[in-house]
């Protein structure tokens, strides 16, 4: 095998008139590396059929590792081979062709194939449109927003911090907020608020502003009602109200004015 040296030279002196010389020798597959700066070596050749990679671990920073199984095309139109090897663990599968809408695939070896069949004849053809109406239309995301904001649907926004009375924010109609901390909503002069409310717009682009400014356009959905006590659809003008059972949380008529002590 013939065998070549390359004369390495290095300027070791400031005033660039001394050198340093080393010959290396190189066979045929040989690569010109080094162990350390200013310090070149050789890496012999590899096995034929491995590759070159980086490895901090080797001497040179090189090594020749095996190449990982795997498939190779063998056609310009593909490979004419049933079996693929996707990695370098020693199993493959396999691929066949059951009819014209199916296919089987297996591990090889295997006893039967898995059949992976097309049941809608428009399977093959999927296509992306602006306002989709065939069965076989794809809808982008522009289109499915577009369907949710045209119809008001209900859009969680997250949550809003009353405890500074901060202004309505900005939204659209159907924006949803849910109130983190109680406190007031629309400004100093809005509404009372308590964790767990909802502030749910009703109108498109609502912009920022206090109760008085865009308050009409949000909807206020009391959540947090324990406690709280609720009475008949009606009354008697000036009659006392009393309770109503035991639960502490219902009222009624009195059936009595003030003075005239005839309230049940």
């Amino acid at each position: 095998m013939a065998q070549y040296d390359i004369l390495l030279t290095q300027n070791v002196h400031a005033t660039l008139v001394e050198y340093s010389e080393k010959f290396v020798n190189l066979s045929k597959g040989d690569v010109l590396s080094a162990i350390a700066n200013q310090t070149p070596t050789v890496l012999a050749a590899g096995t034929d059929g491995y590759m070159l990679v980086r490895d901090d671990a080797e001497l040179t920073g090189l090594k020749w590792v095996v190449i990982a199984a795997g498939h190779t095309q063998n056609t310009d139109t593909g490979t004419t081979s049933l079996t693929f090897e996707l990695d370098n663990d020693g199993f493959q599968i396999e691929l066949t062709a059951e009819s014209a809408s199916k296919f089987g695939v297996k591990v090889n070896g295997g006893a039967t194939y898995a059949d992976i069949e097309a049941k809608d004849a428009t399977f093959a053809k999927a296509t992306v449109v602006t306002a989709p109406s065939a069965g076989s239309d794809l809808a982008n995301k522009t289109y499915v927003d577009g369907i949710l904001g045209d119809n008001n649907a209900l859009v969680y926004k997250g949550v809003i911090d009353c405890s500074t009375n901060p202004d309505y924010p900005a939204a659209d109609a159907g924006d949803l907020y849910v109130v983190s901390v109680a406190g007031k909503i629309g400004g100093a002069s809005g509404v009372n608020v308590e964790v767990g409310d909802w502030l749910l717009c009703n109108t498109d682009s609502t912009a920022t502003g206090d109760h008085a400014t865009v308050g009409a356009n949000w909807d206020i959905v009391q959540t947090n009602i324990d406690g709280a006590v609720t009475g008949p659809a009606s009354s008697t003008d000036g009659y006392f109200a009393i309770w109503d059972g035991t639960t502490g949380t219902l009222i009624k008529d009195g059936a009595g004015a003030p003075g005239t002590m005839a309230y049940e």
